[in-house]
């Protein structure tokens, strides 16, 4: 069984790794349309998945890690997005 730090670290890392590419998604949309809301938040029900598979409640001492992580998954995405963009990829592409 892993260790409460462990179960936090994996679920830290994952939340980042699925928020990638709807951040990648996002620097490509122009903001606060419609698209652009949707890349912020469909990876929620994900990252809660993700938090209840490995028995977390978010609580106010867990709640840093896990809306950082979230934060920063977004972050790196649109930083990737602005070194390396693919605009015939994008599906909902809009100009900015």
């Amino acid at each position: 069984m892993l260790t409460f730090e462990w179960r936090l670290a994996y679920t830290c890392i994952a939340t980042i790794l699925v928020n990638l590419p709807f951040g990648y998604l996002r620097g490509g949309l122009r903001k606060f349309s419609f698209w652009w809301f949707v890349a912020i938040h469909a990876p929620v029900p994900l990252v809660i998945m993700i938090r209840q598979f490995h028995s977390l409640e978010l609580t106010w001492a867990l709640a840093p890690f896990l809306l950082g992580s979230f934060f920063i998954g977004q972050f790196l995405g649109r930083k990737i997005y602005s070194v390396w963009p693919c605009k015939k990829c994008l599906l909902f592409s809009q100009a900015k």
